[in-house]
């Protein structure tokens, strides 16, 4: 019975780790997805400034 508790106790580690590694990685991921963004909209600013002035 102790040996299938400690199955168990170890899923539910390996399940919780799993879970926090997908919320970072997802985090990572929103933060790409910004940067690139802002990125797009930088370069699309510089492009508007440059044809405003030339």
């Amino acid at each position: 019975m102790k040996q299938n508790d400690r199955i168990t106790t170890s899923l539910d580690r390996i399940a919780d780790r799993l879970a926090h590694l997908e919320k970072t990685a997802g985090t990572i991921w929103d933060i790409r997805l910004a940067m690139a963004l802002s990125n797009i909209g930088l370069t699309a600013l510089a492009a508007l400034i440059l044809w405003v002035v030339l």
